[in-house]
């Protein structure tokens, strides 16, 4: 007897959104994290506020105590045209993206490699990517004028936290 066997014509898979997404990141060079997202589907113009979904997700606004620190200066000032050491510290999450509205952020140049941020418009906006609680960067304050400090906190795609500091010019330290 012959066998008969019929060949299926397979329509070739078309690439998702998903697939897309993930081609395109990984060639640019400066794509390291989820938090990477907010620079390539938002732009340098945009600036993180509490009403402005990330990844999906509305942020949970949270009050900061040691998430957030700039060593050096007061508590809610800084030191005009100074560099000083920004810290981030969150137990629960390792994604974290920094923006700032003066002034310029710049890696510690003695951190390994895969500890520094991406830092991308005009030092206004620095996403850190490999999973970490902890990070480090450093900011040149402005000569003036009042600065929000926004972190954006998350743990893959799940819940982001929104941290935020107003900073004035100190004149005490002038």
């Amino acid at each position: 007897p012959k066998f008969i066997t019929h060949r299926r014509k397979v329509a070739p898979r078309t690439m998702t959104r998903f697939d897309s997404a993930l081609l395109l990141l990984s060639l640019l060079p400066g794509a390291v994290s989820h938090a990477g997202f907010w620079f390539f589907r938002m732009g340098c113009d945009a600036v993180p506020t509490p009403s402005k979904n990330v990844m999906g997700n509305e942020p949970n606004v949270m009050t900061v105590s040691n998430e957030l620190k700039i060593l050096g200066t007061r508590k809610g000032f800084y030191k005009p045209g100074e560099t000083l050491d920004v810290r981030l510290l969150t137990e629960n999450y390792d994604e974290h993206l920094l923006h700032i509205t003066g002034g310029v952020m710049q890696n510690d140049e003695t951190l390994d490699e895969d500890d520094q941020a991406s830092v991308k418009c005009d030092g206004k906006l620095a996403a850190f990517g490999i999973p970490n609680t902890k990070r480090r960067i450093y900011w040149t304050a402005p000569q003036s004028g009042v600065v929000n400090v926004t972190m954006l906190a998350a743990d893959a795609y799940g819940p982001v936290d929104f941290y935020q500091l107003t900073l004035k010019p100190s004149k005490h330290d002038l």
